[in-house]
Order: structure tokens, then C-alpha cells, then sequence
């Protein structure tokens, strides 16, 4: 089992819209690909950054006021499978999965341990959307 690398952090937040288009504006990140979430049926959109860093942006319009509260760490796996059979067997629990996730061309598994703490492995296919690295004059 081989966790290859970290690939996104997932958090939710009352107004997508509004924080992807703050993210945007800075100039630093871009949409990747907008989508619904397979665990609520919302909103969801994936913003990276040139070297191919994200955030999973998932809407709530019934969350509490304020900031954005963290949902998940996501890692870029060979084998979503294996790795979650192999993270079974150190402790964690399965959550969800594995599923295919046609919007990002991507198998996926979520975990928790015993404290509630999630992470979601992923294995892309090659023509992905999530998985761009991107450059221009702003900020190459």
C-alpha cells in the first residue's frame, strides 16, 4: 500500500460561490471542475493551483455562520483498494467505498479513525480534471 502523495483538503462552506470566487480572484487558483457531492447531493467544486495543490470546496447552506470548517485530508493513491484494504488493517474505518467518481475520472475510499478524523484516498485516471497543473504569466 502506497499513499503517493497529498492531493486536496476538503472543507465545507455556506456560500460556494462566493469562495470560489474569492480563491479565483487571488489570481493563484483556478476551477478545476464543479460537480455534486456524492455524500450530500451539493455543490462542489475543485480549485487547484499551479502545481496541482487543491481544495474540495463542498456547499452546506444550513451550516452554522462563519468560516469554513474542515472536512477531509485527500491522498493520491496507485491503488484506492489497496491502500484502504491496508489502512483497514492499521485501524481505520471504512466509510464510503470504493466508488468510481465519474466526474473525476477517479476511484475513491473514505476513512475515519476513532476520532472522527477523515481521509480519502484516490487513484485517477490519466485524463482526469483533478489532476492539471497549470501555468501563466501571472504566476509562472
Amino acid at each position: 500500500m502506497n499513499l503517493d502523495r497529498l492531493d486536496h483538503v476538503a472543507i465545507e462552506v455556506i456560500d460556494l460561490d462566493y469562495y470560489v470566487e474569492q480563491l479565483v480572484r487571488t489570481g493563484g487558483m483556478k476551477v478545476l471542475r464543479r460537480a455534486t457531492a456524492k455524500r450530500t447531493g451539493t455543490r462542489m467544486a475543485m480549485v487547484g493551483d499551479p502545481t496541482g495543490m487543491k481544495l474540495e470546496l463542498i456547499e452546506n447552506r444550513d451550516a452554522p455562520a462563519g468560516a469554513p470548517h474542515f472536512l477531509h485530508v485527500a491522498f493520491r493513491s496507485g491503488d484506492a483498494d489497496a491502500a484502504a484494504k491496508s489502512l483497514v488493517g492499521k485501524g481505520w474505518k471504512c466509510e464510503r467505498g470504493p466508488i468510481d467518481l465519474e466526474e473525476a475520472q477517479a476511484r475513491s475510499v473514505l476513512l475515519s479513525d476513532n476520532s472522527g478524523f477523515e481521509i480519502q484516498v484516490l487513484t485517477y485516471r490519466p485524463t482526469s480534471p483533478d489532476i492539471v497543473e497549470w501555468w501563466d504569466d501571472q504566476t509562472g
